[in-house]
Formats: C-alpha cells, structure tokens, sequence
C-alpha cells in the first residue's frame, strides 16, 4: 500500500558503489545532530551509507583546482544526510533519496548527490533546504560534477529577495 515501509526487508540495488544490501531503509545524521531515517524503495539507487558519500565528496574536492572556489565550498560542506526529494518527471509520487552535502543557509540552496532522477548524467544538484519546493528540481540545476554545482551555487551570496533569517 502506498506510504507504508514494507515489514520484511527489500532488495536495493546500489548503483556507482556496485554493492547490494537487503535493507529497505537508510539512515544518516542531519547538520543538526539528529538521525534521519528514510524508507528506500526497493528500486531505488542510492550509496550505501554516509561514509560512501562522504568518500566520493572527497574525490570530487579533490579535482577543484580554483583555491578560492575550493575554500568557499569546504566551509559549506556539511556531513551527508539524505533526503527523499519528488521526482517531478515520473509517475505520481515517485521519489529518490538524495544526500545533501553542502549547505548554503543564507541563501537555503544545498548541493546533494543522487544517483536517480538526472543521475547518474549528472548526480549533482542545488536543492533547497527548506520549504515549499523540496523536490528534485529541473534539469538546469543538476551537473556532472561537485565543481560544476558548487560554481553554480556560490554566484548566489546574498539573500534572495524577501528572505528572512
């Protein structure tokens, strides 16, 4: 039935970490301290834990050559959390998990990785943080790469207009 997390456990194929798990639910901590638990749906592509993400953020890191771009986006990153987003292009209510790895509060735009959705073309995005629009977002913000989004990201350093803190 529709919003239910299955009893038994489910098998979920990984993608870009080529391993399988027969858990149907991830878990990861917040910025704020707080676990986060997400039901998985059995078909859904997502790295096996934090750790992976946090690895593979890491080989991203590493290939930005720009020092200042490099700073600005090590002092953003927060660790991996996930997130199920909507996929506005799919079925009724379709929705991936997707790992926030960058936090830009004061403008409320983030970096995640996802491997569905534009994935795995292009697994990184700016999403937002917080309110209304909490889904996967349009194919512009998505790039192939931890640089490409971070460059995206750091154009916007002001408030958006009518934004509060």
């Amino acid at each position: 039935m529709h919003g239910e997390i299955p009893s038994g456990p489910a098998p979920l194929t990984l993608g870009a970490f080529g391993r399988e798990t027969n858990t149907a639910a991830a878990a990861g901590s917040s910025s704020h301290g707080c676990r986060v638990l997400i039901h998985v749906p059995a078909d859904t592509h997502v790295p096996v834990s934090a750790a992976d993400v946090e690895q593979l953020v890491d080989q991203e890191l590493s290939r930005i050559s720009d020092p200042a771009l490099l700073a600005r986006i090590s002092g953003l990153r927060v660790p991996s959390y996930a997130v199920v987003r909507e996929w506005d292009y799919g079925l009724p209510d379709e929705a991936y998990s997707c790992w926030t790895v960058v936090e830009h509060r004061l403008v409320n735009v983030g970096i995640a990785y996802c491997e569905a959705g534009f994935g795995p073309q292009a697994p990184w995005g700016l999403v937002f943080l917080s309110g209304p629009y909490m889904s996967i977002g349009m194919d512009s913000g998505w790039f192939t790469s931890l640089e490409e989004a971070a460059r995206d990201l750091v154009s916007w350093d002001q408030p958006s207009p009518g934004m509060s803190d």
